[in-house]
């Protein structure tokens, strides 16, 4: 089964990285008012917000190389190449699993740990954009209340006049008493009486319980809205309101309006420039972790092909050692025939003996080496949550040296154009001058042009609301302006200071960090074409080393030369078999190196990033 893993020749997707990428459409205000000083107002105030751009302020399209100044040569992608390694478990560890270098490098983008954690940080990125344009998102708002409104309006005014009725009464009532002790001297007295007795009675009843006035008046109230900040800094709000009190001493009342709200700023915050500052500072961060996922991968994948290149340096080691220690083995029987025969002294078998345990130690070291080697695969390449860390691999691809004119001038150049690292500086460039510009706008003094329009009515009842609110003979609008600036702008210029320092500090990291990359890539051309020279001088001393052996061996065999004399043209050919292996494989991995150097390793084994 082929796993795919699909990328993308960086200069197709090298435009996306320009310091304000992205451009944001602008939604224009459609509205039918029925007032015409009302529209006048609204179209004039999305007019000044679109045309106003504030002056000295950067060019919004720098950005990073579109292509590369020197193409590489096309390459096949990865997984048509390759396929992933299919790992056993420890219980069905094989002696030895082939491992090709492409099918190592597939493996280990499928499923190393640090590039599973780096591509969270691109979907973490992916959040700041939106995040910043739920800026001018419309906001809607309602309210809904109700309750009840009671108030002590003191106490009652008609039990004040009958108390004084009662204190009245009381003398009345006494005076006939005091005249019916003495008999009733007509009819007409006694009638008053009675009548007087009756309304005493009324009086008293009434005073039972103190009478007090309240008002009790029930409100309800509902409003909803709707409301939206423009990129051109144009603040537009539509709202309704309406009210319903209803209370004991009056008759109920309703209440309603409408109203549109505009703000535009003409000095601080006009124009969409300055308020898209922060969604393309926002897109500048998605980009940049885009940018950090390529610089791991291509990390990642230096860091496999120069372990896979290793582990084939280890086994050519081990495969040396293994032949120096037959040496030293045939060596040391020859030694003890010899000895044996009277032809050479005890020490000659000294000799060979403690040759053979250097030797047997030296391929002990060999063998730890490959370990050490297999288990630094394992852990890049990472097959399973349990990681058999006893695999064994066979590094089946021998190195091809590119024996090929390097020019460091054209891989300066393809580094300047496809180092992560480089783009990112650049990226924060284009932050730093954003920042600049922010700072600028905040030294502005704030003058804005402010506009509603609307209407209120108000009636006995809910329909009763609609002849004020349909009718323009009732609308109100207004139309001014606001003004308010800093008088000393202290805060304002400190800030703009700091940001136009962190602009220079950008620019100075960018000019450093490619000085930097500048010199890594010569010091990799200067590796390469050591490593060259190395591998053709390698070659040619191990073929004369050997036929020094051959003839050393036939001056041994006739007693021309010593046991120390041949174990030494041994531990030359020896030496010169390491330096001839360390030689051709240093090539591979200094090309490797200097391709990791100029950013081109992904494209050069035809690995395409998938697009995020």
């Amino acid at each position: 089964m082929k796993h795919r893993v699909y990328l993308e020749d960086p200069t197709v997707k090298r435009q996306r990285l320009h310091r304000y990428a992205l451009p944001l459409p602008l939604c224009p205000l459609r509205t039918s008012l029925a007032c015409p000083i009302a529209t006048g107002a609204g179209l004039l105030l999305f007019l000044a917000g679109c045309v106003t751009t504030p002056p000295r302020w950067p060019a919004a399209s720098v950005s990073v190389p579109a292509a590369a100044p020197v193409e590489l040569a096309p390459a096949a992608l990865l997984p048509e190449r390759a396929e992933a390694v299919d790992m056993p478990a420890q219980e069905d560890q094989q002696d030895a699993l082939p491992l090709t270098r492409d099918g190592a490098l597939l493996t280990a983008l499928l499923h190393n740990r640090s590039l599973e954690t780096a591509a969270y940080d691109v979907e973490i990125g992916a959040t700041y954009t939106p995040e910043a344009l739920s800026a001018f998102e419309p906001v809607l708002t309602a309210t809904f209340t109700t309750g009840r409104d009671k108030q002590d309006a003191g106490v009652s005014a008609t039990f004040g006049d009958r108390l004084n009725q009662w204190s009245s009464l009381s003398t009345q009532v006494s005076s006939l008493i005091g005249t019916a002790s003495g008999g009733i001297g007509s009819i007409t007295e006694l009638e008053t009486l009675v009548q007087t007795l009756s309304s005493l009675e009324q009086t008293a009843a009434n005073g039972e319980a103190l009478s007090r006035h309240y008002v009790v008046t029930r409100n309800t109230q509902g409003s909803i809205g709707v409301s939206s900040y423009l990129p051109t800094g144009t603040s537009v709000s539509l709202s309704a309101t309406g009210t319903h009190a209803d209370n004991t001493a009056t008759d109920g009342e309703y209440t309603g309006g409408w109203s549109l709200d505009l703000r535009q700023p003409l000095l601080r915050g006009a124009g969409a420039f300055v308020n898209l500052i922060a969604v393309r500072q926002a897109q500048n961060q998605a980009a940049a972790s885009v940018l950090g996922l390529r610089k791991t991968v291509l990390e990642i994948i230096g860091e496999t092909e120069d372990a896979y290149w290793n582990l084939a340096l280890a086994a050519e080691v081990l495969r040396i050692r293994e032949f120096a220690q037959t040496l030293a083995a045939e060596q040391l029987q020859r030694a003890q025939d010899r000895f044996e025969l009277g032809k050479a002294i005890q020490g000659d078998v000294l000799t060979a003996r403690a040759e053979y345990s250097t030797r047997a130690a030296d391929l002990a070291n060999a063998r730890a080496t490959m370990a050490s080697e297999n288990v630094n695969l394992v852990r890049l390449l990472n097959p399973s949550d349990e990681s058999n860390w006893k695999l064994c691999f066979t590094a089946v691809d021998t190195p091809e040296a590119e024996a090929a004119d390097i020019d460091a001038g054209q891989c300066t150049a393809r580094a300047m154009a496809y180092r992560p690292e480089l783009a990112q500086a650049r990226l924060a460039i284009g932050d730093a001058d954003l920042s600049v510009a922010g700072a600028r706008n905040d030294l502005r003094p704030r003058l804005d042009l402010i506009a509603s329009y609307g209407a209120t009515s108000s009636g006995n009842t809910a329909s009763s609301l609609r002849g004020a609110l349909n009718s323009t003979r009732y609308d109100n609008y207004q139309i001014g302006i606001e003004f308010e600036t800093p008088i000393l702008r202290t805060g304002q210029r400190a800030r703009l200071k700091r940001a136009q320092l962190a602009q220079s500090q950008a620019e100075r990291a960018l000019a450093g960090e490619e000085q930097a990359i500048a010199a890594e890539i010569h010091q990799a051309v200067i590796e390469v074409e050591r490593q060259q020279q190395q591998v053709v001088a390698g070659a040619e001393t191990v073929r004369s080393r050997e036929a020094e052996l051959e003839n050393a061996q036939g001056r041994y065999n006739v007693g021309k030369l010593t046991t120390l004399d041949l174990l030494q043209v041994q531990r030359d050919l020896i030496q010169s078999r390491l330096d001839e292996a360390t030689a051709r494989i240093g090539l591979t991995q200094a090309i490797t190196r200097l391709r990791l150097a100029e950013g081109t390793l992904l494209d050069a084994r035809g690995i395409v990033l998938p697009a995020l």
